[in-house]
């Protein structure tokens, strides 16, 4: 599929939910005037590091250290 019917196909689903192209934009350039409610990555593995085993957590915490960094 080439880059103009992609692209299209992007905008009709980002308008079949209501987002703009505008909405866009100033999502990416931090822009948004719309807070947002996803957690950070370091507030998540906080979460999932309480429900896993005193044994995986050691196993996963090198690589939670990577990417809370």
């Amino acid at each position: 599929m080439d880059r103009l019917v992609r692209a299209r196909v992007l905008l009709a689903e980002a308008a079949a939910l209501g987002v703009t192209i505008e909405d866009l934009i100033a999502e990416s350039s931090g822009a948004s005037s719309y807070p947002s409610t996803a957690p950070t990555v370091a507030e998540y593995v906080d979460t999932v590091r309480a429900s896993f085993s005193k044994g995986t957590a050691g196993t996963y915490k090198t690589y939670w250290r990577l990417v809370t960094a």
